[in-house]
């Protein structure tokens, strides 16, 4: 679907609602916005109509970059009204390791095929990179939902899939950089 002004209002709204939080992240209007641009930003997915985009994955991960600022917003949210069972670190790794790195990487991996002359189609490294990303993003941002115990070496393995990913564009993109097409 085209954009318009469902979006432009989407997009308005959630500006309005990170400057809410920023200035006042407890405030319970605060939280309720952060809720309501969550589920909007959601509504946007769907009218992109996300599904249609699993047959190429340098297309999805977009998609996906996206679902992860969306979630961001809806646990950020639900963590001024509930703060015990939604603590504010799992929103704020949600937007970090979830919004922020797998949108970082999906840009770095397009951008490094089309500006080297290759065609935009994932191959497997490209594919087992976006797993990794997410993989370390879901695990940091499930962390504060476990047992306290459990917290300290699921962030270590966390990290260490995140630091996976980026050593994996190094290696399959590299190349690419190094030596270009055109």
């Amino acid at each position: 679907m085209a954009y318009g002004r469902f979006d432009a209002v989407v997009l308005v709204l959630s500006v309005l609602a990170i400057a809410a939080w920023v200035i006042s992240p407890n405030h319970l209007s605060s939280g309720m916005v952060m809720i309501f641009v969550g589920v909007m930003n959601f509504a946007r997915l769907v009218r992109w109509r996300f599904w249609a985009t699993f047959v190429e994955p340098l297309v999805l991960i977009l998609h996906v970059g996206y679902a992860w600022a969306s979630l961001a917003f809806l646990l950020l949210g639900l963590s001024v009204l509930d703060p015990l069972t939604f603590p504010r670190l799992a929103g704020i790794h949600a937007l970090g390791a979830g919004a922020i790195g797998v949108m970082t990487l999906a840009m770095m991996t397009r951008a490094t095929l089309g500006h080297s002359g290759h065609a935009l189609s994932a191959g497997a490294g490209t594919i087992l990179i976006y797993l990794l990303i997410n993989g370390a993003a879901f695990l940091r941002v499930a962390t504060p939902f476990l047992d306290a115990s459990l917290q300290p070496s699921i962030t270590v393995v966390s990290a260490v899939v995140w630091s996976l990913a980026f050593m994996s564009f190094v290696v399959v993109y590299g190349p690419l950089l190094v030596r270009s097409k055109r």
